[in-house]
């Protein structure tokens, strides 16, 4: 007889899935990268297979690449523990290890990695019986249809519901975690208020903007800079009086110093100008190693052919 499954009361984070690739880690106390074989993953870590000892507290830096053709996963990890003997297939000799610093895109591939992994009615290695059942990468013995197709259905429902709850913790905040002491950014959400009519399309616009900064907040916060300075617009005007390059360049080399940033926002306030235009003003909470500060912050908005982007950004202390 099998376990009964039930993943309803476990944190999207918190689940992990069978996965077979390589991984190179890098140790500061060695000039050499280490490459062991993964045994599963999740939002917060992952298993690597491994006859070694690693002291739990190590930090190291890892990089792989999910499956072929998929971006390769980049980040900083430390060890956790580590099981000495095989305890069968399910438990193989090795060691775990905490996610403590992701690149934004490393975070969106593992999580549709085991979105579509519950999708398609795999069993999480945490749940699975002695005997694995199958699942979409590790095949061992055949599913019939219907009970397949059950689970798959019932699956696709809870992890769609975790999913959700995970990105959205609660009904006032958006939250944007990643594993350990890394920084995290919170975006207010407002108050939904389903008798106001949509004019104009207002609410689609208010929307569109809150997404934009949910973006932008995340993309500084991780330092994925690209994707941070592709929230503003061509025409952005610096408030220095800074050319728009010389400004990139500044902003690139400030990203790039060594130490973890973190972004937190507060009470957002929306004004639509015109159709094309608008104005988001909130607190900003901002920290750095030997830093912080918290201030008030404006953006003028712009919506072009690309979507809402930062045309000016004003800031007062407070």
């Amino acid at each position: 007889m099998k376990e009964h499954i039930d993943i309803s009361d476990i944190r999207f984070e918190s689940l992990r899935v069978p996965i077979d690739c390589e991984v190179e880690l890098r140790f500061e106390a060695s000039s050499e990268p280490v490459r062991l074989t993964a045994a599963n993953i999740s939002m917060s870590g992952m298993f690597l297979r491994s006859s070694r000892r690693y002291v739990p507290g190590t930090v190291c830096e890892l990089d792989f690449e999910l499956q072929p053709g998929e971006p390769r996963v980049r980040g900083e990890a430390e060890v956790l523990w580590h099981r000495d003997r095989d305890g069968g297939p399910d438990r193989p000799r090795g060691v775990g290890i905490r996610f403590l610093d992701l690149e934004l895109e490393s975070k969106y591939a593992i999580s549709r990695l085991v979105d579509r992994y519950l999708q398609l009615g795999g069993v999480p290695v945490q749940l699975s019986t002695v005997e694995r059942e199958t699942s979409p990468w590790h095949s061992r013995r055949p599913f019939s249809v219907p009970i397949w197709l059950a689970v798959a259905f019932g699956l696709g429902l809870i992890a769609g519901f975790i999913g959700s709850q995970w990105l959205l913790r609660s009904p006032d905040h958006t939250s944007m975690e990643i594993t350990g002491d890394a920084p995290r950014a919170f975006i207010t959400r407002p108050h939904a208020t389903p008798e106001t009519p949509d004019i104009g399309g207002r609410d689609v616009q208010t929307s569109a903007i809150r997404t934009l900064i949910k973006e932008w907040t995340e993309a500084w916060s991780g330092k994925h800079i690209d994707h941070y300075l592709g929230c503003y617009s061509e025409r952005f005007e610096p408030s220095s009086g800074q050319s728009l390059a010389t400004w990139k360049v500044q902003r690139r080399n400030r990203l790039n110093r060594p130490g973890e940033i973190g972004v937190e926002i507060f009470e957002i306030e929306i004004e639509t100008l015109t159709p094309d235009r608008a104005r988001a003003r909130f607190e900003q909470a901002f920290t750095s190693p030997g830093y912080r500060d918290r201030v008030t912050k404006t953006l003028e908005l712009i919506k072009e052919d690309r979507g809402w982007k930062i045309l000016r950004e004003e800031v007062s202390q407070q």
